[in-house]
């Protein structure tokens, strides 16, 4: 083992103890010999070794090289100031012509005689000199290293740092105030004790750390109100605290010196602003995002915003509000991959129009909206391997099909945790700024003036125009520079000029991830909702939550509805467009195609070209009118059973009357056949042709009915049922009653 100087040797006893550390001054040419200095003796001086006795301790594991020097680690640890720098450079002068007499100066006695002569020339110059004080800063110098920053002054364990100071005479400590500066006997003040620090903690903990974000001004005046106050008076009716001399009081700058000396800045901006506020404004950011995309379509991020401005209708041009904007975003390039205007409500439902968007080739897309496009210029038109987006409309059970039918993961941010998506909140900014001094309509802050027009009058843009110029901005955006950019070293050596077009291009030929795209239906199939309809025999296929039946041809073909006629009915999974409900949509188990089914005419001619909402309430507006004539309907039928009953009652009677209760059930119906043929000629209907219809009312003639009736089980052979006035009365009354109904 080679031994240099400034090495550190730490010695062990035989139980493996350290007993002490050493550093090597100086090695004699011939390596016979090496000067040590103990480094844990403060008072030690420089000693002769033999260079065998320490490889010898070394290899029998009773010393160690040290590789980590604690005098440099201690130098290291702060910046010296002017004053200290100019202590170090006058210990130098003193020292400096002993240590570059090497190895005389670790000699005892020419140490001793070169000390004593510099000494005594000092004197000469009457300039005074203790040997001590030499010894010292010769002790500093060797410990150290041998360094001249070894003689800086060593500040670390000076003052106490993290004690508080107690007071133990009484006297106030810290800076004077302005009355004792100008009478230095009126000492003005106090010191600060547990019992203040404790009222000062509840006051920041009561009015400080609140969201009111009280100013620490007015902590201080509520604590002393509260705390501080000997008692009470009422002046006026009102009750007042009586406060102590100001000077018995803790001054407003000791209550902020203790404040900011304990704060711990992270949970007081949390308290005061807020975890959501926190974390989106007040956090560290010292992260890369663009680190999570290592190419081009690695991540998107998508997002929504809400318009700072105003439209009109497309034909009356009269205002639709603010328009919603959804952005889609490339991590790797900040490239806008696509995007979507509306004005519906932010759901999933549009934010796939976006996702739509962002596989759609742009050349076709601006052209259809009157603005010329390369490739070149917008080239994105795939699908990405994962989707960032908010904890909203990106979370539900339509993200399945994404992930299993399209390849693309999507992965929600956190509640309120907007800065996870940085550049497509960016973006929402910069598009913000480009437009803010173009579009009419703004929505302009504060509240109006008076007289002042009302902004909303200012829209002049349809949603097409608005379109358009979206367009041109993401094309002017997409080749503008990112100052900001991080870019690594191959993007460096490449000449890369960091726009997002250049990075995109750049990426897809150094860092393609596999960016894949899918025919359109497929990807437009597997971003609409999903739904669950049963396959019956009367109604098709049959989607109960909107209650519409569709068929086509090739289910008609394969016998579905004779099977679930013969069978029974059974669901299948279902999309649909709720935009358009003319047609839905059987996915083919492998998600490589579907069926595509249409409206049965019975309810084509009811809902045809109806959105899910046109149809949920024209089905309400028809279920609200049979609800509304519910009463009358209730009233019919009462009317109707109160009738039948009257009708029921009345022919009870006649028939209890006239039926001969002596009869048996047998002999009842043994004479049903002889009944029927009397009835069916009495009651039979039978035409008269060529006979003149006499339309004349005349009253009907009553004919008493008077005739015998034998019956066969009674003693009395005869018995004139005219005989009986209860009997006669009661079917006179019936037969007035039904000429008076035939007259009504």
């Amino acid at each position: 083992m080679k031994f240099v100087e400034n090495t550190v040797i730490e010695f062990f006893d035989d139980e493996r103890k350290s007993i002490g550390t050493e550093r090597i001054l100086w090695i004699s040419p011939d390596k016979l010999q090496v000067v040590i200095i103990d480094l844990d003796n403060k008072s030690s001086l420089p000693e002769l070794r033999s260079y065998e006795s320490l490889e010898e301790s070394l290899s029998c594991n009773r010393a160690r090289i040290l590789e980590i020097d604690p005098y440099n680690i201690a130098i290291g640890l702060y910046e010296p100031s002017p004053e200290n720098l100019q202590s170090r450079d006058k210990a130098w002068n003193l020292i400096h012509e002993f240590v570059l007499d090497e190895p005389d100066i670790y000699d005892a006695r020419l140490r001793n005689a070169m000390i004593n002569d510099y000494i005594d020339r000092m004197e000469k110059r009457a300039i005074k000199i203790h040997k001590t004080q030499i010894y010292r800063k010769l002790r500093r110098y060797w410990m150290g290293g041998k360094s001249k920053m070894a003689l800086l002054c060593d500040y670390r364990n000076c003052g106490a740092p993290g004690v508080s100071r107690v007071s133990k005479t009484g006297i106030k400590r810290g800076r004077k105030s302005a009355i004792t500066k100008l009478d230095p006997d009126n000492i003005v003040g106090i010191n600060i004790t547990e019992e203040d620090l404790q009222l000062f903690r509840l006051a920041i903990t009561r009015h400080y750390h609140t969201r009111k974000k009280n100013p620490l001004k007015y902590v201080y005046d509520r604590m002393i109100y509260e705390f501080y106050n000997i008692g009470f008076a009422y002046e006026k009716g009102e009750k007042a605290p009586i406060l102590p001399p100001s000077e018995t009081l803790p001054r407003f700058e000791q209550f902020k010196y203790y404040y900011y000396k304990e704060r711990k800045l992270k949970d007081a901006l949390v308290k005061r602003f807020g975890e959501h506020n926190y974390n989106l404004t007040k956090r560290p950011a010292i992260g890369n995002a663009t680190a999570r995309g290592f190419g081009p379509g690695a991540e998107y991020e998508i997002d929504a915003t809400i318009g700072n401005f105003h439209l009109v209708h497309s034909l009356n041009r009269l205002n639709i509000g603010k328009p919603i904007t959804y952005y889609a975003k490339d991590v790797f390039s900040r490239l806008v991959a696509g995007f979507s205007i509306g004005v519906n409500n932010i759901s999933w439902r549009e934010g796939i129009v976006c996702l739509e968007n962002a596989t759609t080739d742009k050349v076709e897309f601006c052209n259809q909206h009157g603005i010329p496009m390369t490739f070149e210029e917008w080239p994105s038109r795939y699908l990405p391997r994962r989707l960032l987006a908010d904890r909203g409309e990106f979370e539900s059970d339509y993200v399945e099909d994404c992930i299993e039918n399209l390849g693309v993961n999507i992965s929600n941010t956190p509640p309120y945790r907007g800065d996870f998506k940085p550049f497509v909140e960016q973006h929402f900014r910069i598009m913000d700024n480009r437009t803010k001094p173009l579009v009419p309509g703004r929505v302009e802050k504060g509240v109006p003036e008076r007289g002042e027009k009302d902004y909303r009058l200012n829209a002049k843009l349809s949603i097409e125009a608005y379109i358009q110029i979206i367009i041109v901005l993401i094309k002017e955006y997409n080749h503008t520079i990112l100052s900001d950019y991080p870019l690594d070293q191959d993007m460096v050596k490449a000449g890369l000029i960091p726009t997002p077009i250049n990075l995109w291009n750049w990426g897809m030929k150094h860092r393609y991830v596999g960016l894949h795209d899918k025919p359109k239906d497929i990807i437009r199939l597997n971003l609409l909702p999903n739904a669950v309809a049963s396959v019956t025999y009367d109604e098709g296929i049959y989607f109960r939550r909107m209650k519409l039946g569709y068929t086509c041809k090739e289910v008609e073909e394969r016998g579905w509805f004779e099977k679930a006629r013969n069978s029974g009915v059974w669901t299948v999974k279902i999309t649909y467009d709720p935009r358009n409900l003319n047609y839905i949509y059987l996915p083919r188990p492998d998600g490589s195609g579907f069926i595509k089914c249409e409206l049965l005419p019975q309810y084509a001619q009811h809902f045809k070209g109806l959105c899910e909402k046109e149809v949920e309430i024209l089905q309400i507006s028809e279920r609200a009118n049979v609800q509304m004539s519910q009463t009358e309907q209730q009233k019919i039928k009462s009317r109707t059973l109160a009738k039948i009953d009257s009708i029921i009652d009345s022919e009870t009677k006649i028939t209890d009357a006239i039926r001969n209760p002596d009869l048996s059930r047998a002999e009842i119906i043994r004479q049903t056949a002889e009944n029927r043929i009397d009835q069916k000629n009495r009651s039979q209907v039978t035409w008269e042709l060529g006979k003149k219809e006499d339309n004349s009312e005349t009253d009907g003639k009553v004919i008493p009915f008077r005739r015998e009736h034998v019956n066969e089980h009674s003693t009395d052979k005869k018995i004139i049922l005219g005989e009986e006035d209860e009997v006669y009365d009661l079917l006179m009354k019936e037969i007035n009653r039904r000429n008076d109904d035939e007259k009504n």
